[in-house]
Order: C-alpha cells, then sequence, then structure tokens
C-alpha cells in the first residue's frame, strides 16, 4: 500500500541539494533524530557512484503507554544510499528495522535535476506502510 508520494523543485543546482542532504542531520531543527552511524560506504572506481549505508537512531514521540508495551521511545531506521556524480543523481531507501514485523515503513527519495531548469533540483518522494497480519 503506497502511503504518499512527493515532490518539490530546490531552487538550487544539484551539487548543493545533495551535498546539504549528506549534512542535514544532526541539527537542532530534527532533535528526534539522535544519531547517525555509517556502516559501510564505497566508491567504484569506474563509475565513481558513491554507495552508502546508514544506520539511524531516532527518538520518537510516543505515548507513555506505548512505551511500556514495546519497551521505550527509540528507533532504528536503514538507510541505503547511491550518489552518482555523473548522471547527477541520488537515491535514497529506507526502512525501519523497529517493530518492522509488526509495521514496515519504507521510503524512497530521488535527487535529480530540475528537467524544466537543470539549474534546479527535482526532489521525489514516496513511501510505502504495510501492516503485519499478525495484529
Amino acid at each position: 500500500m503506497r502511503l504518499f508520494e512527493a515532490t518539490h523543485v530546490f531552487k538550487h543546482d544539484w551539487e548543493t541539494v545533495s551535498l546539504a542532504n549528506w549534512r542535514k542531520y544532526p541539527n537542532d531543527q530534527t532533535p528526534h533524530v539522535r544519531h547517525v552511524e555509517i556502516l559501510n560506504q564505497d566508491v567504484d572506481p569506474a563509475t565513481g557512484i558513491l554507495r552508502t549505508e546508514r544506520l539511524i537512531m531516532v527518538r520518537q514521540n510516543v505515548p507513555t503507554l506505548i512505551r511500556k508495551i514495546f519497551g521505550g521511545d527509540t528507533s532504528y531506521v536503514l538507510e541505503y544510499s547511491e550518489v552518482d556524480p555523473r548522471k547527477q543523481t541520488m537515491t535514497m531507501q529506507s526502512q525501519n528495522m523497529t517493530f518492522s514485523n509488526l509495521l514496515s515503513v519504507g521510503e524512497y527519495i530521488t535527487f535529480t535535476p530540475d528537467p524544466e531548469n537543470t539549474k534546479h533540483t527535482l526532489f521525489t518522494q514516496s513511501a510505502q506502510l504495510k501492516a503485519s497480519n499478525a495484529l
């Protein structure tokens, strides 16, 4: 089941927007993101593609009852990304790891030059939500 899709045009070039994406955590505007750990990162010497795997620790704002039932308010998200500087594409896929057996949330993001104005960057985002039959 698809939860949502969104697009946005950033009025900045692809290099600026893709670099800013790497600097978005941690910052004062996203205090729920507690920690980001790079698990694996490599550059393909033939293509120049940067592949990164990150683990993101997030503190959720959940009711006390839910916290007691599930044992806390911290969750983990696994993120895979690829940056292709030649094609000027950046793709990111993320998946919740915490309670994914009950509720799976997947997110897919791309950054590409805007076809209508290559000095701008097109951001596309979609998310899927799947509930387990065990609920």
